[in-house]
């Protein structure tokens, strides 16, 4: 779970590799644009004549050397200018000599200021599923695989008169409307999946969670245990990377925790299961529970406070009908 050293450079080699690419695109379109307009050359020179001789005026502290600089500043403006108009003039785009960068908001660095842009976080993310597996996974579980057919129609819930494959249409298309409003919703949603094992709780969670990482979003995905184990080491001694892990599961776009229950419940996860789930209320930011706890189990697992913030908040997803591992390869 944690990221390793030679991930973080890793990561880095891939922020160099950018730079470099966005120089030599720079270099190779200023080649063109030279060839195509000798007089931009000039323009050019005008620049770094003029910023020498501002230079050369502030180092020698004269009375004249702040009056110089805003004359360099117009002098510049009025060149940037001439410029765009020259590119312009002769078909290019008045931004084709700007850096192009794969990420606009740190400028393929990796950071805006101290802090990790979120295409960083989102590297690191990429590089916790390779390491479990899960991208492998998630090719063979989304929503193109998936098939609701396998569920029964004659399979009926006594409580509700809803029968397994209906109640699983209806659980499919929140989900498929989970995904659609991901980003156009104020207020985003959260879902909590029960049921007993092995009726395509993950297996939907999984649906989700390829077509998120799709469009750019970080997803968190993390047993129970896996996430009360990062918690519970966190400030300890493994240092920066559980602090990290820490950190994206309450600022990750989503987060799954799936196989809730699984662990042994204590004073400590319930409290650090009350921290994130409020944490990330208030951020509004989505999280999914998967569990095969009934919901009153749920309740007195782990508490009056955290059940309410899960009924009030949450949209809540029934699963039943037969287990379908031997049918479909659910988790």
């Amino acid at each position: 779970m944690a990221i390793k050293d030679y991930q973080y450079n890793r990561i880095m080699r891939h922020y160099d590799e950018l730079q470099d690419r966005s120089a030599h695109i720079a270099e190779s379109r200023r080649k063109e644009v030279l060839t195509a307009i000798p007089e931009y050359a000039a323009l050019e020179k005008q620049t770094v004549d003029l910023s020498m001789s501002c230079a050369e005026s502030l180092m020698s502290e004269s009375p004249e050397a702040d009056s110089a600089l805003d004359l360099l500043k117009k002098q510049l403006s009025g060149i940037a200018e001439k410029k765009k108009a020259l590119l312009v003039g002769h078909g290019f785009p008045a931004d084709y000599l700007e850096r192009v960068y794969s990420c606009p908001y740190c400028k393929d660095t990796g950071h805006i200021g101290t802090e990790r842009c979120i295409c960083f976080k989102k590297a690191i993310t990429e590089l916790i599923y390779d390491n479990s597996n899960l991208k492998e996974k998630l090719k063979k579980e989304n929503f193109s695989t998936f098939n609701l057919n396998v569920y029964r129609k004659d399979f009926i819930d006594p409580r509700s008169g809803t029968s397994s494959y209906d109640q699983m249409k209806d659980n499919l298309n929140i989900c498929l409307n989970f995904v659609k409003d991901f980003d156009t919703k104020k207020e985003h949603d959260n879902l909590l999946l029960y049921g007993n094992p092995g009726l395509g709780k993950t297996f939907l969670s999984n649906c989700i969670a390829a077509e998120l990482l799709k469009t750019g979003h970080t997803v968190l995905y993390l047993t129970a245990h896996q996430m009360f184990e990062a918690l519970r080491n966190f400030g300890g001694d493994n240092g920066e990377n559980i602090t990290e892990t820490a950190d994206y599961i309450m600022t990750c776009d989503l987060l799954i925790i799936d196989d809730l229950g699984a662990e042994l419940a204590t004073a400590f996860t319930i409290s650090r299961f009350n921290e994130v789930i409020s944490e990330r209320l208030l951020g509004n930011r989505s999280t999914i529970l998967s569990t095969n706890l009934s919901l009153s189990d749920i309740g007195n697992v782990y508490g009056e406070r955290i059940f309410s913030r899960i009924s009030g908040y949450y949209t809540i997803l029934h699963f039943f009908g037969d287990d379908l591992r031997l049918k479909m390869p659910f988790s």
